[in-house]
């Protein structure tokens, strides 16, 4: 979260592609997973604009946001701001971002 990336150029790696996923997704999924990264990196504001975002668009937003507060979120924050080295403004700094 803000540290230096590091090529190894003896790793290989590789990625597999699939036309289907072996589980099922949903616009709901879709949405939570959107929702928990955005309330784990960003700060109140950014978050409630990604909120207010999906709203505009008609999403679940409202559902995925109430199995989101009934999780286990705000320790994953907790846990995500101990190992950040840089602040959330720093960070949109950096990349250019002004939201």
């Amino acid at each position: 979260m803000g540290g230096k990336c590091m090529v190894i150029p003896t790793l290989h790696m590789a990625t597999q592609y699939r036309t289907t996923f072996p589980y099922e997704v949903t616009m709901l999924s879709v949405i939570y997973n959107q929702l928990a990264a955005a309330r784990i990196h960003l700060d109140d504001e950014r978050f409630l604009k990604v909120v207010q975002t999906g709203r505009d668009h008609n999403e679940p937003v409202y559902e995925a946001l109430a199995k989101l507060l009934s999780s286990d979120i705000a320790e994953w924050q907790t846990w995500m701001a101990k190992k950040r080295r840089r602040t959330i403004d720093e960070l949109f700094s950096i990349f250019g971002m002004e939201w």
